[in-house]
């Protein structure tokens, strides 16, 4: 099984992320997939094992979570374990904070026993609320070993493979070391493992962007100019200076779905992309985005994510995105606010490309031919001025052709290789010739007052040569 780049796009199979409780989560629900995202963790690793570790009998409670001291049936090893991971919204963590949520963590004995005895480490993914265009920020005290975090992207991944959805996902399993931001120019080192990722540290915060997560990670990342990291859109800081707001919903473990039953589902697929053709599947996933996912994700970044082309267009011309869009599919309601929040997004990701990243495909110029055919205002903004072909004669390649083919013969008899006899009199044959139908008076006089060798089987380049001076005098 592939893995997918730490970074950046990823897929499901939509039938894997549905919740078992059948009601709380499915993927399948446009809504329930661009409102939520998804935290990827381990569920039967406890944050503190033996008498020592769990400071038994006090434990390490949190300002913001209990802590829970057990052990399993018939086994004398203390387990330490918080109750609760929270989560909280705001776009600053030390006044900014709106709203509090929570998911449970296994406080169960017999489960930590078990794994203990051989029994594998189980990865669970949680489904929680997307953080509003105004939060942004989503800050998770890190008390649970956090492998992933997923943000949803596109409802459906293409038309071709109309059964898979996108994420854009950092996995904290594949880096080693990295360095986060803290404040500043402050970036702080942690040891990520292949396990739990980040691991338990109870006395920091994780703050992800979402928003800004989404408008890095939708482009490919060969035009990124920062990382997840670098770009100071994932930031730790200490706990106790993140505000704390009034406790709201309880997320339960009940509605979690495991990693074997996600990749079970994923196995043996594989995708790739496909040049964007106007149907209805975009224009229904195009409208799906504005009325559903607007206000919960960047417009863009689901766009990039199904069609390179016209995503491309917003970044470099979002006006021309924006008719492209009303030409291909009129049907779709494109009002004010929306058009807005596209040209706004596009600039929020075209932020994190690199330098002359503008320039990519381009034509060093617009086509000299397609400048007329531009109206006044479409040429001020190609920043050509403006063109009148009346103005302007014809190249000098034209007269020359137009010339020489008035001087020779036009009829296929005439086109015959002449025998020996006629190849002795080429300035007779030039002068019959020119007699009868050259309508330049110059012709004439161009050879007579020129020094060219009419006898040469390089006369014509000679004329050219002589003609394109005279002509550019």
């Amino acid at each position: 099984m592939a893995l997918a780049y730490p970074e950046g796009e990823c897929f499901f199979r939509r039938s894997g992320l549905n919740s078992p409780s059948g009601w709380h989560y499915r993927a399948d629900n446009p809504q329930h997939f661009y409102s939520h995202f998804m935290l990827e963790y381990i569920w039967n690793k406890p944050a503190d094992h033996s008498h020592w570790e769990v400071n038994n009998p006090h434990g390490w409670p949190q300002i913001r979570s209990g802590y829970s001291i057990v052990k399993g049936s018939l086994w004398n090893t203390l387990y330490g374990n918080y109750q609760f991971l929270p989560f909280q919204y705001g776009a600053d963590h030390r006044t900014g904070i709106t709203r509090r949520i929570q998911h449970n963590l296994c406080v169960h004995g017999n489960t930590f026993r078990d794994r203990e005895k051989g029994g594998a480490y189980q990865a669970w993914f949680m489904t929680m609320p997307m953080p509003t265009d105004q939060e942004k920020w989503v800050w998770i005290d890190l008390l649970a070993g956090i492998r992933a975090i997923y943000i949803p992207l596109a409802h459906r991944a293409s038309e071709d493979y109309d059964q898979i959805c996108t994420f854009l996902h950092i996995s904290f399993t594949h880096t080693g070391e990295v360095r986060i931001w803290s404040q500043g120019d402050q970036f702080l080192s942690f040891t990520c493992n292949t396990t739990d990722g980040l691991g338990v540290r109870r006395d920091h915060t994780i703050g992800i962007n979402m928003y800004g997560l989404m408008n890095l990670l939708s482009l490919p990342r060969q035009l990124r100019n920062e990382t997840a990291f670098t770009s100071k859109l994932v930031r730790v800081v200490p706990s106790t200076e993140v505000q704390t707001r009034a406790l709201g919903p309880t997320y339960w473990n009940d509605h979690d779905f495991d990693w074997v039953m996600v990749a079970g589902a994923n196995y043996g697929l594989s995708l790739q992309w496909a040049p964007h053709q106007p149907t209805t599947w975009f224009q229904n996933f195009f409208g799906n985005v504005m009325t559903i996912a607007i206000g919960f994700i960047p417009i863009v970044g689901p766009v990039l994510s199904v069609s390179f082309s016209f995503a491309w267009t917003a970044l470099t011309d979002p006006d021309s995105f924006l008719d492209a869009i009303r030409n291909e599919y009129p049907a779709l309601d494109l009002t004010l606010y929306i058009i807005e929040r596209i040209k706004n997004d596009a600039a929020a990701t075209a932020a994190y490309l690199p330098p002359g990243w503008d320039q990519v495909g381009q034509p060093l110029q617009i086509p000299f031919t397609e400048v007329a055919k531009l109206g006044a205002k479409e040429q001020k903004r190609h920043g050509v001025a403006p063109v009148n072909l009346d103005e302007i004669g014809p190249s000098v390649t034209f007269l020359l052709a137009k010339e020489i083919l008035e001087h020779t013969a036009h009829s296929p008899a005439a086109l015959e290789t002449p025998d020996a006899a006629e190849d002795d009199r080429p300035e007779e044959t030039l002068a019959s010739v020119s007699a009868t139908n050259s309508q330049d008076p110059s012709y004439e006089t161009l050879f007579a007052e020129k020094d060219i060798n009419q006898g040469s089987p390089d006369w014509a380049e000679d004329y050219i040569r002589q003609r394109q001076n005279s002509i550019s005098q």
